[in-house]
């Protein structure tokens, strides 16, 4: 086992994923759903920081990273649960829906576009 494995994140506006490559067989794999995060908490050691993201079921992890770097990801992670939490709530959706079907109803849209609409608005 490597005494310094390489730390990857990525971050999208759905998820974000955590590799440690440890050697060439020892490869750890973290995907954490933004909406499932429950915290992402910095520290700094030294002239490093490490970063730790704690969701409801996993965690992950990066160390050694310049501490400006962490705070940018911990910023950029914070905005992107507080944007993605604000967008739509169960409610919107729901009148959403019910006002798709007032129009597949009165003739304004057909019910494959209902369906496709529908679906695109529960995620399906």
């Amino acid at each position: 086992m490597s005494s310094n494995p390489t730390e990857q994140l990525y971050i999208t506006n759905k998820r974000i994923i955590a590799y440690k490559i440890e050697g060439i067989f020892e490869n750890k794999r973290v995907e954490i759903p933004l909406s499932s995060i429950s915290s992402i908490n910095t520290s700094v050691k030294g002239l490093s920081a490490s970063i730790e993201i704690i969701a409801s079921n996993n965690s992950a992890s990066v160390e050694k990273m310049y501490i400006h770097v962490a705070r940018l990801i911990k910023k950029l992670v914070d905005s992107l649960i507080n944007r993605n939490s604000s967008h739509e709530t169960p409610n919107d959706v729901t009148d959403q829906i019910k006002k798709l079907a007032d129009l597949r109803d009165s003739g304004i849209l057909t019910e494959e576009e209902f369906k496709a609409k529908k679906s695109k608005l529960l995620g399906i």
